[in-house]
């Protein structure tokens, strides 16, 4: 089983860790709901433990898009990808940073799609 733990106190959120890692689950850690909604997009989690009291998104509003992220994927549409304040909806090819339509051709899409959908992993030409 896989679990994600979202709780911005290191001490709080690696003692969660050990004590699920010790009882064989898998365990990834996010201090930050802007953290969680995209390790949520790119790997499936069958439970997360969120802190609601979080800095940047709070945990309330982390709770309603990981929501909306599950009622995207039992419909086989494609996630919505967030990383900081970049939003792709691979769907319908449009690209956000902080709120602002941003124009990109589809080469450069393709490119933003196969980034966001891999983050912190270097990719090859």
């Amino acid at each position: 089983m896989r679990l994600l733990i979202v709780e911005d106190k290191a001490k709080m959120a690696d003692l969660l860790r050990r004590a699920l890692q010790s009882e064989g689950f898998a365990t990834d850690v996010a201090s930050r709901g802007e953290d969680a909604l995209w390790m949520a997009g790119s790997t499936r989690y069958d439970a997360i433990i969120l802190d609601v009291m979080l800095p940047g998104i709070d945990g309330f509003e982390t709770c309603r898009r990981l929501r909306a992220l599950i009622r995207r994927r039992r419909g086989e549409r494609p996630v919505v990808l967030e990383v900081g304040d970049l939003v792709l909806d691979p769907a319908t090819r449009q690209v956000w940073h902080r709120g602002v339509s941003v124009d990109l051709p589809g080469k450069c899409l393709a490119l933003l799609d196969a980034f966001m959908r891999r983050p912190g992993v270097v990719l090859s030409r």
